[in-house]
C-alpha cells in the first residue's frame, strides 16, 4: 500500500520524492526506498547537506518507476524495486561531474554504504545511485540514460587499459598533431556546456 506524499522515508526525503506514494509502490518498494532514502542520506552528506532533487513536478520517474513508465528504461533498473534514485545536487558549489567524483573518493575512504552504481548523465544532468542488487561498486559515465546508453567513461575501463591507451594516445597524436588539437578543443566546448 503506498504512503502519503509527505511522510518521511528519512529526515530529508518524502514518499512523494521516492515515488513511495505511487499506486504500485507495495511493502517491498516500500522497504527499499527507506534504504535507499538512507544510502542518500549518506550521498547528502558528502555532497555538503545540500538538497538532493530526485522527484518534481516535472520529473515524477526519478526514484520509484514501474518497468513501463520510461519506454527507453534499461532492461536491468533497479528503479522498478525501488533500489535507485535519480538526483541533481542542488545546492552543492561544484559541477555535476566533481560531485561524481567526491562520490568515489568517499566510496574509497569507506564513507559510502554498499551500492551498485552511481552514474553521471551529463546530457540529462542528474546522477544516478543504484543501490542493488549487484552491489558491484561501479562509477560510470553516460551520455544519456536508458536502453543503448552510450559510455562515455568506465573508471573500470580506463584502469583496464592502462598503458596501452597512453601509448596508442602518444601514437596518435604525434601523428596527427592538428587533428589531435581539434578533437580536444571539440570536447572541451562539449564538456564545459554540459558541466
Amino acid at each position: 500500500m503506498p504512503l502519503l506524499p509527505a511522510e518521511r522515508l528519512s529526515p530529508h526525503f518524502t514518499a512523494y520524492e521516492l515515488g513511495a506514494d505511487k499506486p504500485e509502490a507495495n511493502a517491498v518498494v516500500i522497504a527499499n526506498l527507506r534504504r535507499l532514502a538512507a544510502d542518500l542520506e549518506t550521498v547528502r552528506a558528502v555532497l555538503g547537506n545540500g538538497r538532493l532533487q530526485v522527484n518534481t513536478a516535472a520529473h515524477r520517474n526519478r526514484g520509484f518507476r514501474t518497468a513501463d513508465a520510461l519506454p527507453n528504461d534499461s532492461p536491468t533498473t533497479s528503479h522498478d524495486d525501488g533500489d535507485a534514485a535519480d538526483f541533481v545536487p542542488l545546492d552543492f558549489s561544484g559541477s555535476k561531474l566533481t560531485a561524481h567524483r567526491l562520490l568515489e573518493n568517499a566510496k574509497s575512504q569507506g564513507r559510502l554504504p554498499p551500492f551498485d552504481q552511481i552514474i553521471y548523465y551529463p546530457i540529462q544532468g542528474h546522477i544516478h545511485y543504484g543501490r542493488g542488487p549487484r552491489l558491484r561498486g561501479e562509477f560510470r559515465i553516460y551520455m544519456y540514460e536508458g536502453r543503448g546508453g552510450t559510455p562515455l567513461v568506465s573508471v573500470d575501463n580506463i584502469r583496464n587499459l592502462g598503458a596501452a591507451v597512453g601509448t596508442t594516445v602518444s601514437a596518435f597524436v604525434s601523428a596527427n598533431p592538428l587533428v589531435s588539437l581539434l578533437i580536444v578543443a571539440v570536447i572541451t566546448v562539449y564538456l564545459a556546456s554540459t558541466l
